[in-house]
């Protein structure tokens, strides 16, 4: 009997040796929203869903991470698919589940927050005018910086400054860009 469960014992130490160490995901939102792993020396695979994981539909992204990284920033992704609980599954690359991160809940008010310091904002033409859009298709308004040119866009409209002066008195050109000129209201 003694000989058995010295024999079970030492087999299960085998076993408990072959599995991957188990790591902690966490969420970091120091600097926008990353999650954060560690204790496994080999690639991974991530995703990121929104509300349940228990649906393939609710996959917001997968992304692959070598050995050597331990984090990723899912800032941008989230500003992209606006406020909600967000969920982030760690998988061996086969697919097999390892863990998951606890739910992090995205208020619309720390959305705002993520996009100010995030958006990407794209030009969209629409009826002769054009506009700045957020990922969600809002449309931007006041001073915006894109490729290194400020652009006014309409407070009431969105549609963007172009040949005129802003209602704070700046010049913007013909394509809408701050010549860099002072205010007339200087």
């Amino acid at each position: 009997m003694k000989k058995l469960i010295v024999m079970t014992f030492a087999v299960l130490l085998c076993l408990s040796a072959a599995l991957p160490a188990m790591a902690a995901c966490r969420w970091n939102e120091d600097e926008g929203v990353a999650a954060e792993w560690d204790g496994y020396s080999y690639p991974v695979t991530l995703d990121l869903y929104k509300g349940s994981t228990d649906y393939e539909a609710n996959r917001v992204i997968r992304v692959s991470c070598g050995a050597e990284k331990q984090a990723r920033d899912f800032t941008q992704t989230i500003v992209n698919n606006g406020p909600g609980t967000y969920t982030c599954v760690i998988r061996q690359t086969d697919g097999s589940f390892l863990e998951a991160s606890d739910p992090l809940q995205v208020s619309n008010d720390r959305y705002t927050e993520l996009m100010q310091g995030h958006v990407k904002p794209t030009w969209q033409l629409s009826n002769g005018s054009w506009y700045l859009v957020d990922p969600l298709g809002n449309r931007l308004k006041g001073w915006h910086k894109v490729n290194e040119k400020w652009y006014y866009m309409l407070e009431g409209s969105g549609i963007c400054c172009i040949s005129c002066r802003t209602p704070d008195g700046y010049y913007v050109d013909e394509t809408g860009a701050w010549d860099g000129g002072p205010s007339i209201y200087q």
